[in-house]
């Protein structure tokens, strides 16, 4: 049968007061840098280069999507006639998301053909 520390079954063991002294030597816990070596293996070494290289195609696209929404709801006017409300908005919604994706995939499509570019060049002078 297991004995539990503070069950009314086993009365002889109670928990110690803790004092005050002996709290000022518990260290707090630490927080250490992150690993260089677990970063350096797991990420792509011009990690930093490609997110600074799509860093304004994010703005862009976060900049897009109200954009887009209210240039459509400025729009409405025009397709009331041809088009019920709940399908527009569906519509709506698929052309921002698409148009932001594109927007994201381009900055993506951009940093690696840098990333690229640096590549070649490294080569080429190496072999120099």
């Amino acid at each position: 049968m297991v004995s539990w520390p503070f069950s009314k079954e086993n009365p002889h063991k109670h928990a110690e007061p803790i004092q005050n002294d002996q709290l000022s030597d518990v260290s707090p816990v630490a927080s250490s840098p992150p690993n260089p070596t677990l970063i350096s293996h797991n990420f792509p070494k011009d990690f930093e280069n490609k997110i600074n290289t799509t860093k304004p195609y994010i703005f862009a696209s976060l900049v897009t999507w109200p954009v887009y929404w209210l240039y459509r709801g400025l729009e409405w006017g025009r397709q009331r006639e041809n088009m019920k409300l709940p399908m527009y908005i569906h519509r709506t919604y698929l052309h921002a998301k698409f148009l932001q994706i594109a927007i994201i995939l381009t900055g993506v499509t951009v940093a690696s053909m840098e990333s690229l570019r640096h590549m070649d060049a490294k080569r080429s002078n190496s072999s120099r």
